[in-house]
């Protein structure tokens, strides 16, 4: 056997091919196992010392050195406490014995999901752990609906980061956690700011509606100035929804802020449900994001935005023309009640002019279920000029809600899309749409053949109630037929007409491409 670790092909936590996949290498210690989430699994395994990827379910309740006997190499390591009400002694004492067992780890995750279990002394024990481990470069925290936490358990874990020299990316995600508030943000970001060497940073804020005042236009650019600091940032992600702005010129500021990151190459920007701001506010934003000359990857996500117009989508999409090398575009007008046909045919003018795109991403649900404020026609348009992007390789679309769309735009839709001879991914959502049957799956499974190079292929119907068995059956006869796809990812929420039996083959047909 190679002495180099020997890395074997993925490996989830129910595939039936595991114990063939490692026939005769169970009592190796120089394999490389690529991800194990259930300790049990570990028996298999004896002598493992080296896994990529290990996750610990806290209320799985084992104690993993019952199994883990030789693994002391883990490059990724989640700790998952979600849905947990009682943190126990053990269950303390288990996760923190991971941590201090492990001896080279680069990536951390802490997920928190719905957990009463989780305070902010918690935290502190875990933090006092992970800064002893040196080599760690990247770190995600999450939590979400964790109401036991305050702003100062979040502070605690960015005091720990700032001692790991060597940390280069961090993501701090808070979803409903109520206790946050304007000055802790400002806080969030003095930590941050000591983070030196940090490439990439992700922060996502996002408050419940009742809590909307919370956080203010002051302390939020306070914020981004503190990020402004950040010598050597690239990456920038910002979720920030339900956030008050102080009217539009609260958004231009902070525009101008995000704007004076010169070495950034990719943003993402979510702003979904800002209130108090309108047209203006959002036109304004377009104008900074256009002068981002660096700029290789983009996501203006404005979904719900009541007062996002006809107007303001097409000068967003304009003003993005002037950015030459981006490579990778992601727009989200979902769910705007004033964004109608007439501004989505616009929008699809501009798109035509972004040549040198290699991924887009194109969201644009209709706001009502019985108002057809979305049309057809201008979909349709979106799609042709979609398809004159020769160096397209990706493309996702979002679409639906609307009465007007049925079968034939989609046919149609599909026939233009063959156009793009590079295309390797195609991501097709689709929502609330009942005038979507089995007529649209069987024509995307034989136009599969005329996409040459695909090689992913991602489908949503969500809430297509039409789609009964026999569509979905002659679908995936066509997807076993297409050689080149190594990626297949399928989902059917609320198409309550397809049968347990063959939602359950076509899970198990699409785990063979994992």
């Amino acid at each position: 056997m190679d002495k180099k670790i020997q890395r074997l092909p993925i490996i989830s936590s129910v595939r039936y091919k595991l114990n063939k996949v490692l026939k005769y290498h169970l009592y190796s210690s120089k394999i490389e196992i690529h991800k194990i989430d259930r300790f049990r699994q570990l028996k298999r395994f004896r002598k493992v010392q080296c896994i990529t990827h290990l996750q610990y379910n806290v209320c799985d309740n084992l104690n993993p050195f019952k199994y883990m006997n030789a693994v002391n190499r883990v490059r990724k390591l989640t700790i998952n406490y979600s849905n947990i009400k009682d943190l126990n002694r053990e269950r303390r004492k288990y996760t923190l014995q991971i941590l201090r067992r492990i001896r080279v780890l680069s990536h951390i995750e802490f997920l928190a999901r719905e957990t009463e279990a989780i305070t902010n002394a918690r935290i502190n024990k875990l933090c006092k752990v992970m800064i002893a481990i040196v080599d760690v470069t990247d770190i995600k925290f999450e939590f979400f609906r964790c109401y036991k936490i305050t702003e100062e358990g979040p502070i605690m874990f960015l005091e720990s980061c700032k001692q790991l020299r060597k940390l280069k990316r961090l993501s701090l995600l808070l979803e409903s956690c109520h206790d946050q508030t304007s000055k802790g943000l400002v806080r969030f970001g003095e930590k941050v700011k000591q983070c030196k060497n940090l490439i990439n940073f992700k922060f996502s804020l996002c408050a419940l509606s009742v809590f909307v005042s919370r956080i203010s236009e002051e302390h939020m650019l306070q914020f981004v100035e503190c990020l402004n600091s950040l010598e050597y940032l690239k990456h920038l992600y910002l979720h920030f929804r339900n956030c008050s702005m102080a009217g539009n010129q609260g958004l231009i500021n902070f525009s101008k802020k995000v704007t004076e990151m010169k070495k950034l190459t990719h943003l993402y920007l979510y702003m979904s449900g800002f209130v108090k701001v309108t047209n203006q506010g959002f036109m304004a934003l377009g104008k900074y994001l256009g002068s981002m000359n660096r700029l290789e990857e983009l996501t203006v996500d404005l979904r719900n935005g009541s007062d996002v117009s006809d107007e303001c989508v097409v000068k967003i999409c304009d003003e993005l023309t002037n950015l030459s090398k981006i490579h990778k575009l992601s727009l989200n007008f979902s769910y705007c009640p004033k964004v109608t046909s007439k501004g989505v045919s616009e929008l699809s003018e501009s798109l035509a002019k972004f040549k040198t795109l290699k991924f887009l991403r194109l969201q644009l649900v209709n706001f009502s279920l019985f108002d057809p404020q979305i049309g057809q026609d201008s979909l349709l348009k979106v799609v042709e000029n979609v398809s004159e992007l020769s160096q397209l390789e990706g493309f996702h679309f979002n679409f639906g809600n609307s009465p007007a769309l049925d079968d034939s735009f989609l046919v149609s839709a599909l026939e233009e899309l063959t156009k793009l001879k590079k295309l390797k991914k195609l991501m097709l959502t689709i929502e609330n749409l009942s005038q979507i049957s089995d007529k649209s799956l069987k024509v995307l499974g034989k136009k599969l053949t005329e996409f040459e190079n695909l090689k992913a292929l991602d489908v949503c119907l969500d809430n297509c109630y039409n789609v009964t068995d026999e569509g979905l059956t002659s679908f995936l006869k066509r997807v076993n037929k297409k050689r080149s796809l190594v990626d297949v990812e399928l989902n059917f929420p609320g198409c309550s007409k397809l049968t347990p039996e063959v939602v359950s083959y076509a899970k198990a047909f699409t785990e063979e491409y994992i």
